[in-house]
């Protein structure tokens, strides 16, 4: 079983899908989320990965999930849609809807990891959402079902280091 290969594009998936979790409910600045998977993804990584995570400023938190720092902008906040970084090539976010509080999207990929995910993000008030994604498809020639959860919390105005 190639656990490395998969557990390197599980971790890719969530990151680049950490939701920048944007809506006219959000807050502008700096913002910390967390993203937990259903599969110890992180504890299958190399040495390098980690290393390599690090330096991007995403810390591992544990076999299952990781946190990374977003500066929500302004704009961003406005929107009203999901956003995903653009760490993850080949996907795009379709089927976008809000109601109210909750935001939603479908997520197709059709590079690796190869699949669609469903997401949703809610925001309890203006500085915290939490929110999950159903993905499944193909990872490095294995069939993946991937069920992550996000908590994203709003830190400060100012977002010191962290790129717009």
């Amino acid at each position: 079983m190639k656990r490395a290969p998969l557990a390197a594009g599980s971790v890719l998936l969530a990151l680049g899908l950490a939701p920048m979790a944007q809506a006219a409910h959000g807050t502008a600045g700096l913002w910390r989320v967390t993203v937990s998977v259903n599969e110890p993804a992180n504890a299958f990584l190399t040495p390098q990965q980690r290393a390599q995570m690090r330096a991007h400023g995403i810390d591992i938190l544990g076999p299952n999930s990781i946190a990374a720092d977003h500066c929500m902008t302004e704009a961003e906040v406005m929107s009203n849609r999901l956003s995903k970084s653009e760490d993850v090539a080949g996907c795009s976010l379709q089927h976008q809807s809000a109601d109210g509080a909750t935001l939603r999207g479908t997520l197709v990929c059709m590079e690796e990891p190869k699949g669609t995910g469903h997401l949703q993000i809610t925001y309890a008030n203006p500085k915290h959402y939490t929110g999950s994604m159903d993905f499944s498809g193909m990872a490095h020639g294995q069939r993946v079902h991937l069920t992550y959860r996000y908590d994203g919390r709003w830190l400060s105005s100012k977002c010191g280091k962290i790129k717009h």
